[in-house]
């Protein structure tokens, strides 16, 4: 099949390890992909992968209607695949190609931290031809969601696991033993903005620790707006010394391989891609329970869910995991197999059956 990758841009970060990952898992399936998207620091971090694996990528200043056209001709599209950045969907994107009548697979990566849709967008969505065109979420919560912002589509949203490039787990991730509890070594990755984040949660629950885990570190992976503020949190709470802030990283693999469980604190997430990778090199898991971090995270099976905003409770989990060998040891096993549903070939097979299935162009 020759599929057209369609976005009007991608950031750096998921969007665009996503892009990547979905389009080199494509070709390697027998598939045709050319990639259309405005140039931008997000598509050229990965641009010399996505060549090198045989995808084409187009750029250009702006999508427009004559830009979109042309790629569907070069690319000889049979199926379109927009990729939504943000909520609402790109609307813009999709409605100048909603007259080409070729099947249209939309992936949206991210809830609405606003509920509200206005009625101009409500009227677009329901102006969309039914038969040609479908939305996945990558968790339940989210499919719910925009079934009941958007209910004249509700029928044409689906619920797929999510997608990703797996880490390769080496044999020391696959036979982890618990730690010495005195000595537990943290970790988390996660942009350091407070207002969809949460790390000040986890810093604070990482304090309550003190006592009992005296020796015990915490390292935190990202950057953002927050760092100076959530830095400043740890030294209100006495950890500076026990807590690392390494910035952004290209590659949180190492830093996993070397800790002992992975946390991570937030307000909302849209799936939580580094779970999945904590959980293949065999790291339990401990997440808030929203959103994306209940389909990323098997609750009691490779790890825990944990109430957000509660740095008791986030704190007892921690100490509880780190303290129990058995507790320890069964979460560790079960994680590299809860991983593999999320593998990018899975997914990419899924999203191509469910073009398959839509009418062709007449």
């Amino acid at each position: 099949m020759s599929i057209l990758m369609l976005s009007a841009r991608i950031g750096t970060g998921g969007l665009a390890d996503y892009t990547r990952d979905l389009a080199v898992a494509l070709v390697e399936q027998g598939h045709r992909v050319m990639l259309h998207t405005v140039d931008g620091e997000g598509v050229r971090g990965v641009r010399e992968e996505l060549l090198h694996a045989g995808v084409q990528v187009s750029l250009a200043d702006e999508l427009t209607a004559s830009s979109i056209n042309r790629a569907i001709r070069e690319s000889e599209a049979e199926a379109i695949k927009l990729l939504s950045g943000s909520f609402p969907p790109d609307t813009r994107v999709a409605k100048l190609i909603v007259r080409s009548k070729l099947p249209i697979v939309e992936s949206i990566h991210a809830i609405p931290r606003r509920l509200k849709i206005g009625l101009g967008r409500k009227l677009f969505y329901r102006s969309r031809p039914k038969a040609f065109y479908r939305a996945v979420g990558f968790s339940p919560a989210m499919v719910d969601l925009f079934s009941e912002l958007i209910p004249s589509l509700s029928s044409n949203y689906l619920f797929i696991d999510a997608g990703m490039r797996l880490p390769r787990a080496i044999p020391s991730d696959l036979d982890r033993r618990c730690p010495d509890p005195d000595w537990a070594r943290f970790v988390t990755a996660t942009r350091l903005s407070e207002t969809h984040k949460d790390t000040a949660t986890l810093i604070r629950a990482f304090s309550m620790l003190g006592q009992r885990l005296p020796n015990a570190t915490l390292q935190i992976l990202g950057d953002g707006p927050d760092r100076e503020r959530l830095e400043a949190v740890a030294h209100e709470c006495g950890v500076a010394n026990r807590v690392q802030f390494a910035g952004w990283v290209d590659d949180v693999v190492p830093s996993l391989r070397v800790a002992d469980v992975f946390v991570l604190s937030t307000k909302s997430e849209g799936f939580g891609r580094v779970n999945v990778s904590a959980a293949a090199l065999g790291l339990p898991v401990i997440a808030s329970d929203v959103g994306g971090c209940r389909a990323s995270v098997a609750d009691g099976v490779n790890g825990v869910l944990v109430k957000p905003g509660d740095p008791q409770a986030l704190a007892e989990e921690m100490l509880r995991i780190v303290a129990d060998a058995e507790y320890y040891r069964a979460m560790s096993m079960a994680g590299p197999e809860h991983a593999q549903r999320f593998a990018i070939s899975t997914h990419a097979a899924a999203l191509v059956n469910i073009m398959s299935s839509l009418p062709a162009k007449p």
